[in-house]
């Protein structure tokens, strides 16, 4: 069995657990996983990621859970709130375009208009 990466990088993986579905790189690790884990509950918890489960089975909105204080905007990506919260909220456009005038609270915002409005390549 063969996947991408979260890079893109090709990741060959020919050893798949035929309980499961997964897939690992070597005999060893499919091994390690039939004798340790597949169907099995787990030895470790990790307290903090335990504590993340517990939240994430208590939302009600499971395609926007992130919410921002300030405003009530929500979010369905923790890295979106968090540049919302750095870049956008209680913040004045500042990226102006100079060909027509209008702004934006975000740079590539205004690449963007710039390119399909404009016709301007970046």
């Amino acid at each position: 069995m063969a996947r991408f990466s979260s890079h893109g990088d090709f990741i060959l993986k020919p050893f798949p657990c035929h309980q499961c579905h997964r897939s690992y790189k070597n005999k060893g690790s499919l091994k390690r996983h039939l004798e340790d884990e597949c169907g099995k509950e787990p030895k470790y918890i990790c307290t903090i990621f335990s504590e993340m489960l517990k939240r994430e089975s208590s939302r009600v909105n499971y395609d926007t859970p992130f919410t921002c204080y300030k405003c009530g905007k929500r979010y369905t990506w923790t890295d979106s709130l968090t540049r919302h919260l750095r870049e956008g909220c209680g913040n004045l456009p500042r990226h102006k375009c100079g060909l027509c005038g209008r702004k934006f609270k975000r740079r590539d915002y205004l690449a963007r208009h710039e390119h399909n409005v404009h016709k301007l390549e970046n």
